[in-house]
């Protein structure tokens, strides 16, 4: 998909060199963002560029021409590949500088890391609630097409063309160390806040992934560890609380955990917005069993991540699974150590009590 709104145009790929020219590979027709082409049998880095004209997501004018070719850069292409082509993506080729394949993989996952979406295999949708509601659409994609909204309504409020305004926020980030220009994420959140205002096409899209853009990631793996005398292959279910070390968050789904108003009364739910459910792809398992998604519930105040899981397998020593931390700005990533667990429940696949059992944090 090539999307600033989905364009129509045409898609050109290249053999980027190392003295800054390109050789074409090949080059095809884009329709409303879709594209297909055949680079042959080469393998290695690739930059693409795409002209034409697309629609407009804050202001809803339509053929706009691209002022510049929107590009994207991979640094293997080989076999069957997937790739977006949008203004993150062209974020990412700015950024890089020498399009080497060390450059080219270290911006795009830098920028990813940023905007928390993977800006080369999440395909944006078309900006149509029709599209953004399909069953099949992910949450991820979802949030891509919120963001490149969120792009178009920095344009219009700053009445500046794309290129200007993917060169400013080109030129100001600078996460890498936490330390970037804060005023950048500040506005691209205020964007995002002011096309769901104006734009009942997102009326469905959660921004609840972009509460921390800006910010680095890091992540933790937790482990399972057991006193020599207990048989920890008995565990079915486990729970605990993990003290979250300063300068790290959760992203967390603040609409998740309803206030429900006591019995007789008027007032309608509400939610508690310090906290919630953490959202999809936080918590991954490592462990081999059949296992229940987990669940775990994080509070922006306390700094507590509540962590559940069940399985009908059973559960042995070792580890247990990878939860991914936003870093915020102005923070180290801590240690291992700095974690805290504890309230510790157990049980076996009776529902009985299980002693001895602790989680480690790698």
């Amino acid at each position: 998909m090539a999307s600033k709104g989905p364009i129509t145009g045409k898609i050109y790929f290249y053999v980027p060199k190392s003295d800054g020219s390109k050789d074409l590979l090949t080059s095809t027709d884009i329709v409303q963002g879709v594209y297909s082409a055949n680079i042959g049998k080469y393998a290695g880095p690739v930059l693409i560029e795409v002209t034409g004209s697309y629609t407009d997501e804050a202001t809803s004018r339509t053929n706009i021409p691209l002022e510049v070719p929107l590009q994207a850069a991979l640094a293997n292409a080989s076999g069957i590949v997937t790739a977006a082509v949008t203004p993150l993506t062209d974020l990412a080729v700015k950024k890089a500088g020498a399009l080497t394949a060390a450059n080219i993989a270290a911006s795009n996952n830098l920028i990813s890391d940023i905007f928390k979406i993977d800006i080369i295999n999440t395909q944006p949708v078309a900006p149509t609630l029709s599209a953004l509601s399909a069953g099949a659409v992910t949450q991820s994609q979802k949030d891509y097409t919120l963001a490149l909204a969120a792009i178009s309504q920095l344009s219009a409020t700053n009445t500046a063309t794309l290129t200007a305004t993917l060169t400013n926020i080109a030129s100001n980030i600078s996460f890498i160390d936490g330390m970037g220009n804060r005023s950048i994420a500040a506005n691209f959140k205020q964007a995002i806040s002011d096309i769901k205002t104006n734009n009942a096409n997102f009326i469905d899209v959660s921004s609840a992934s972009f509460v921390n853009v800006g910010t680095r990631t890091a992540s933790y793996t937790f482990a399972i560890s057991r006193n020599p005398a207990t048989n920890v292959t008995n565990i079915y279910g486990i729970s605990f609380d993990i003290v979250v070390p300063a300068g790290l968050t959760v992203r967390y789904d603040p609409f998740s955990i309803p206030v429900v108003p006591q019995p007789g009364s008027s007032a309608v739910v509400t939610y508690d917005n310090t906290k919630g459910v953490v959202l999809p792809g936080i918590v991954t398992v490592l462990t081999a069993t059949t296992a229940l998604q987990p669940y775990a519930i994080f509070s922006s105040v306390s700094g507590d991540l509540t962590f559940n899981i069940s399985t009908t397998t059973g559960i042995g020593a070792g580890n247990l699974a990878t939860v991914t931390f936003d870093v915020l700005p102005g923070y180290s990533i801590p240690r291992a150590s700095d974690f805290s667990i504890g309230n510790y429940a157990v049980y076996d696949g009776g529902a009985a009590p299980v002693n001895g059992v602790s989680v480690t944090v790698q």
